[in-house]
């Protein structure tokens, strides 16, 4: 796959996946409503910090690269 067609298809998942982080935001507010340790509100738990940028996603390579400085 050439670079162009590469960066096309991630801008256009990017695009997909903001589109649907609304939905995702209301789901993870209903979730962590929940009490106790239960499945769904932990992964609400893991969405909210990934949403926040507690996380980075990313290659090892690509996140030593763009590291950010504290």
């Amino acid at each position: 796959m050439s670079c162009e067609l590469q960066e096309a298809s991630k801008h256009d998942h990017v695009l997909e996946v903001s589109a649907r982080l609304p939905h995702l935001r209301v789901a993870v507010e209903e979730d962590l409503r929940e009490r106790g340790l239960v499945r769904e509100r932990v992964l609400a738990c893991l969405a909210r910090l990934l949403d926040l940028g507690c996380f980075r996603i990313g290659a090892p390579p690509t996140a030593a690269t763009t590291r950010r400085t504290a």
